[in-house]
């Protein structure tokens, strides 16, 4: 038995060369992922919880994946009584944010102060105090308040002296009158071609609006409340007038709302002196 114990264990010099390579292989293999074990497990516990932090932080500035796919990566000085929606998106707001803001400031509302920022609606706390560092609310000085300028009566050389405003966006501002007619709130400006609402929230505390003009409105272009204001036609009249302007091609004849609505001469009369309308 001994022997044959013996005689089994005894390996030929080939023999050994292969279990000193076999180990040598094990060996290093061994150290490898040793070394691998300890570089995963040097980041301190401390690091990898800022690093969770960091995470969860900038998932929530995504607030609705199916509205925006970008993280706020960009910080920059501003004022939100001036940026433009495209300015609200790269400071991380989400495009419904954005409208907020836009809607807030259509209204009449203003940013006061850097905590006035906390108010808007359906923005994150975290975002938030992240903008307040940035935020600088411009104070226009008495001399800049001064001057007024009214949106139907002002020359391009006024408009050019008091905005510095372009050609092309006071002609965009001809244009739309032509179009529509004259203005009836300075909240139609920023319809304008070319008005970026930053640039309206700069006019806007200057701009004024003339509603005593003559035969300011035009029968072509009237919306139901402009139908409304003349206080002649009912709800359902202007409705009628709206669908047989339409149908006409836009246009509208004198005649046919004294014959359609069997208006009184003093109706018809009111009628001619407040709106431009064909006969």
């Amino acid at each position: 038995m001994l022997g044959i114990k013996g005689d089994y264990f005894i390996f030929s010099k080939k023999e050994k060369r292969g279990v000193w390579v076999l180990g040598i292989l094990l060996t290093i293999s061994f150290m490898w992922s040793g070394l691998l074990s300890y570089r995963n497990n040097a980041i301190p516990n401390q690091q990898k919880q800022w690093s969770r932090r960091q995470y969860e932080s900038l998932s929530n500035h995504s607030y609705d994946s199916k509205e925006t796919n970008s993280l706020p990566a960009t910080f920059f000085v501003f004022d939100p009584n001036m940026i433009d929606s495209q300015q609200a998106l790269l400071l991380g707001m989400s495009s419904r944010q954005a409208k907020t803001l836009l809607k807030y400031r259509s209204r009449g509302g203003r940013f006061y102060k850097k905590e006035d920022i906390f108010k808007l609606y359906g923005l994150d706390s975290l975002l938030a105090n992240a903008l307040v560092p940035f935020i600088q609310i411009q104070s226009p000085s008495g001399k800049e308040k001064s001057w007024t300028i009214n949106l139907n009566d002002a020359s391009v050389l006024e408009w050019k002296q008091k905005t510095n405003l372009t050609n092309l966006q006071i002609q965009s501002m001809q244009q739309y009158q032509k179009s529509h007619g004259l203005f009836y709130s300075i909240y139609e400006l920023p319809k304008v071609y070319g008005i970026t609402d930053s640039l309206f929230q700069v006019l806007k505390p200057h701009l004024r609006v003339d509603k005593n003009v003559k035969n300011s409105l035009n029968s072509r272009t009237m919306n139901f409340n402009q139908w409304k204001s003349l206080d002649l036609f009912s709800d359902k009249q202007i409705f009628q007038i709206l669908a047989l302007r339409k149908k006409q091609g836009g246009e509208m004849g004198w005649k046919n709302l004294v014959i359609m609505f069997d208006l009184t001469q003093d109706q018809a009369t009111i009628l001619t002196s407040k709106i431009i309308i064909n006969d």
